[in-house]
């Protein structure tokens, strides 16, 4: 949709949909057992601006930097719009953040205020903190016949006077975001309205074939910017979405809300192919042997293509029947209209890859950093090439240095962190940021991320280990969740996995003889995944964690990356007594098979 030049701010859009789209639905949301409810755009902006008189009452104006922590729902988009319009800056503050780094990012970005959505997320901001964070607000909500919706208050801590910090606000300042904290505490970084609608176009301009008339499904935390910005995309096309409260019920509101495209990161796409695999597993012997014919065709095919091989005649024949009796309705997993699906945040393994664009659901990866607003490069329709993140996005000028490392400048790169120090990294003096990020450009300008420059350790051999390859191969392990290849100053590389689904069979493996079988069943399945790298890469030892890693432990990133220093400490003392055992032992992909049961495996329940 063309919006009028004048309309240059998130608030105007808003103003414009209310007026020009007033009867279409602008959300749906609802509690996490009850039925979708449905806002209009006029109800919605109407609810805004009761909220925004409701804060001004409050004591919040103009220049705010409000944070808000809670999860996704109706009263996270009314609060960030009704601070919108006051004039204030919106702090996305994740509910998942453990304790100690929730404190670090509060205290480090000056709020005027909180907004949360009920008095247990109150309880969860230490108290020195809360006593900086100036008024604390608990907005909720409630059906009202004639708005829709009505928006209610409740002041828990008003402001304390105090000297004012010095610092002048930047009056165009729209949302602060958080950098994704893989090895450190993620520091905050302002983007403008200006650079919030710029990401807008130039994400728009990817999917131009969209229907406006299908919803979106908003399920990754509202605190995180790719999902922010796509939520402020639905606003510039008035277009619904779908607000889920519970990411865990992602599934089944994808069979009821039938998306059009569907964001995700690389393991929602991997559990979503392993439930796949696992109903097809489980099916009748005669349906189960269709299956495995049906996806082999569809493989084969796809890496026909990837390898730039035509298909042949009897492939295309082939493909036709085994679309017909399978592909067409694992497709369906995603509802009867899905056409896109699209990755962000982290490396999609080639296997789950492979897996989509066999049953005819290419997966376009995304690459970016919290730094640029604007995605760096992006797979489209039209222009996909599989084992990159695509061509660059207009308006970013990459190139890559000497070292390998990916540099990006341009309108949508930040300025720099907020309330920094001198030695904070920043922009450097030609505007370049310098993601940390290794990769390259090939003949055709798609751009492909090998791994990041901090990832690489030294063996105690001397050798140093680029750890991306090694977890790309073992990431084709279908019970593999998230993992971490690790070994700073060991002999051997060591992998930790986690692997929660393996929990019931380990459990279920009571006798020593149930047990050997079991460990041998994981050893071959990992070293048949690294056979094909070279044996001085391949791990020689694997920590098997039988839960999931979490951000409340500091394992994760908001955005589900793994912070690989931390789950290293984490488990230190496994890996230390791991190093013990693999003397002599070869390591995992060995030619020589392990005893059994395998010394090169470990568990951790």
């Amino acid at each position: 949709m063309s919006l009028p030049s004048k309309v240059q701010t998130l608030p105007s859009i808003l103003a414009l949909q209310a007026s020009r789209n007033p009867t279409m639905p602008a959300f749906r949301f609802r509690s996490v057992d009850g039925p979708w409810l449905t806002v209009t755009w006029l109800q919605f902006g109407t609810a805004v601006t009761e909220l925004a008189r409701m804060l001004e009452q409050a004591g919040l104006r103009d220049g705010a930097r409000i944070g808000i922590l809670g999860a996704n729902g109706i009263a996270w988009e009314l609060s960030q719009h009704a601070v919108f319009m006051l004039g204030g800056t919106v702090v996305g503050l994740d509910p998942l953040y453990a304790p100690t780094t929730l404190s670090m990012v509060m205290s480090g970005c000056e709020l005027t205020g909180v907004i949360v959505f009920d008095a247990k997320s109150v309880e969860r901001i230490p108290a020195d903190i809360l006593s900086l964070s100036g008024t604390v607000i608990v907005v909720t909500t409630s059906r009202d016949t004639t708005m829709g919706i009505a928006p209610r208050i409740e002041v828990v801590q008003a402001a304390r006077p105090g000297p004012p910090s010095g610092r002048v606000r930047d009056p165009d300042s729209a949302i602060v975001v958080f950098s994704s904290g893989t090895t450190g505490v993620p520091k905050p970084i302002a983007y403008s309205h200006a650079q919030t609608l710029l990401a807008v176009k130039e994400i728009l301009a990817r999917f131009p074939d969209l229907d406006r008339q299908v919803p979106l499904l908003c399920w990754l935390p509202l605190s995180n910017l790719f999902q922010r910005v796509i939520n402020f995309c639905a606003l510039h096309e008035a277009m619904c979405s779908h607000l889920l409260e519970d990411p865990r019920q992602v599934v089944p509101a994808i069979a009821e809300v039938e998306p059009e495209i569907m964001i995700g990161v690389p393991i929602f796409f991997d559990r979503v192919r392993s439930g796949m695999t696992e109903r097809l597993a489980s099916a009748r012997p005669g349906i189960r042997g269709i299956a495995s014919w049906a996806l082999q065709c569809a493989r084969r095919a796809a890496e026909s293509e990837a390898e730039g091989r035509p298909i042949t005649l009897s492939q295309r024949a082939k493909l036709r029947i085994a679309d017909h009796l399978v592909l067409r309705r694992l497709r369906q997993t995603f509802g009867r209209r899905i056409r896109y699906l699209v990755s962000g945040s982290a490396p999609l393994s080639t296997s789950t890859g492979l897996h989509f664009r066999a049953i005819g659901l290419p997966i376009f990866e995304a690459y970016g950093v919290s730094e640029n607003i604007v995605p760096i490069a992006m797979n489209q329709p039209g222009s996909c090439r599989p084992g990159t993140v695509g061509r660059i996005m207009p308006g970013n000028e990459v190139r890559i240095d000497l070292d390998g490392e990916i540099l990006v400048r341009g309108p949508g790169v930040f300025r720099g962190y907020l309330n920094a120090d001198a030695d904070t990294p920043s922009p450097d003096s030609e505007g370049y940021w310098h993601t940390g990020d290794l990769g390259s450009i090939d003949d055709s300008g798609f751009l492909r991320v090998v791994g990041r420059k901090s990832d690489a350790f030294k063996l105690s051999t001397g050798k140093w280990i680029a750890p991306s390859e090694v977890e790309s191969a073992l990431r084709a392990v279908p019970w593999v969740d998230h993992l971490a290849v690790v070994g700073s100053g060991r002999k051997n590389p060591l992998a930790i996995i986690s692997a929660p689904s393996l929990r019931s069979f380990y459990e279920a493996s009571e006798h020593e003889d149930a047990m050997d079988a079991f460990m041998d069943r994981v050893a071959k399945e990992l070293a048949a995944a690294v056979e094909g790298l070279a044996s001085s890469i391949r791990p020689g030892g694997v920590l098997l964690v039988l839960s999931a890693f979490s951000i409340a432990n500091g394992e994760l990133t908001a955005n589900l990356k793994v912070r690989r220093r931390a789950v290293e400490s984490r488990y230190d003392e496994e890996l230390s007594a791991l190093c013990s055992l693999l003397d002599g032992a070869g390591g995992v992909g060995a030619k020589s098979p392990p005893p059994k049961p395998s010394p090169l495996v470990r568990i951790r329940r």
